[in-house]
């Protein structure tokens, strides 16, 4: 399913205008953006958990140019399902 056919999906269910259902859609993607960058996560009960992971800056060795470069610092967002969502998608 694509964003479009999600808008197409809230707008038959609650019987909202597209319009409407684009803006809800949207909203709730922006807030579950914002979410996320927190560093506490974002949680919706019933669905899962947004969280973001910061990697620091790692020492390597190039074996071809024989010196030590350090990679830059990462972040990784992850999301673990609930119970119940694992339950009915699987």
């Amino acid at each position: 399913m694509n964003k479009t056919q999600l808008i197409n999906y809230v707008s038959r269910r609650t019987k909202l205008s597209r319009k409407e259902s684009w803006n809800a859609v949207n909203w709730t993607l922006e807030g579950i953006m914002k979410g996320t960058k927190s560093r506490e996560g974002m949680k919706l009960s019933g669905f899962g958990n947004f969280k973001t992971h910061t990697e620091k800056p790692k020492r390597k060795y190039n074996s071809r140019t024989k010196k030590y470069t350090w990679t830059k610092k990462t972040s990784q967002i992850s999301f673990s399902p609930t119970k119940k969502y694992k339950d009915y998608v699987l």
